[in-house]
């Protein structure tokens, strides 16, 4: 099951973990399209005031768009679920998770400045 919701999220980021955590990734370098920790990835998103970022989450095999990631990494998850949330703590969307390890793989539509965030599970 995939889930397509739209956001304007402040400061154009926002944090895909299982749960809200202390243990966030610092933002270096500023180029990346995305930082992590076991805990918690912060990943890029268009800036709210020019519009929204529309934001993709499913299982891998849903929404691999057929090219490779712009970033992967293996995301904690005990509570057997992933929600993406802004800089407010709030709740975009969330999905459960098959496993307590969970791989992420990230495509963005601009490197800089993407207004569309796919968010594969796997």
């Amino acid at each position: 099951m995939k889930h397509r919701v739209s956001t304007n999220p402040v400061n154009s980021i926002l944090f895909i973990e299982d749960r809200p955590t202390a243990n966030i990734p610092a933002v270096d370098p500023p180029t990346a399209p995305a930082w992590a920790t076991p805990d918690c990835i912060i990943v890029k998103a268009y800036p709210e005031q020019d519009g929204p970022t529309e934001i993709l989450l499913g299982d891998l095999t849903e929404v691999d768009p057929g090219r490779p990631p712009d970033f992967t990494s293996v995301l904690k998850t005990p509570g057997r679920r992933v929600l993406v949330r802004d800089v407010l703590d709030e709740v975009v969307v969330t999905m459960p998770s098959s496993r307590e390890l969970t791989r992420i793989s990230i495509w963005l539509s601009h490197p800089e400045w993407p207004d569309r965030v796919i968010i594969g599970l796997d």
